[in-house]
């Protein structure tokens, strides 16, 4: 889960401070039980990066801080980012490639307590949420649609 990419060859100018919160990764995976490596997965593990740089010595990424704004790297701040490895499998806690984590906000006061599409059928204080899931993909109308396409499809 990334909160921002940005890619080979590319210049974001700063004008505002930047606030990221709520990035999380693989938060229904049970790390205790199984332990595997950042390549032991198809899709790799986990990963949780507020801000995750592309870049080579060819073809860098600019980041410009407009001080005429008083925005500098300080102004990204980072709160409630969680995943099994950090920014390219980072097990050290690394979890953006710029800006700063805040670590004394990462505390369920200030977090969301789980990521609202996992609650779906587990979490009973949050499945009050009626905007979790689209109500198309549970309505009889939508099976209906699809097998239509499958006949049209196969024919």
């Amino acid at each position: 889960a990334f909160a921002m990419s940005t890619w080979f060859d590319t210049q974001i100018t700063y004008q505002a401070a930047v606030h990221i919160s709520n990035v999380y990764a693989g938060f229904g995976i049970d790390e205790s039980a199984v332990q595997l490596s950042y390549d032991d997965r198809p899709n790799k593990a986990p990963e949780a990066c507020a801000v995750r740089i592309y870049s080579s010595d060819s073809y860098q990424v600019k980041n410009v801080f407009d001080a005429q704004h008083d925005i500098d790297m300080d102004s990204i701040r980072i709160q409630c980012i969680h995943g099994s490895v950090g920014c390219f499998g980072d097990t050290d806690g690394k979890y953006s490639d710029l800006g700063n984590v805040i670590a004394e906000h990462n505390n369920e006061a200030t977090c969301q307590v789980v990521p609202k599409m996992s609650s779906h059928g587990t979490m009973p204080h949050l499945s009050a949420d009626k905007n979790a899931y689209a109500s198309f993909d549970s309505h009889p109308l939508f099976f209906a649609m699809i097998a239509v396409a499958l006949v049209v499809c196969l024919c």
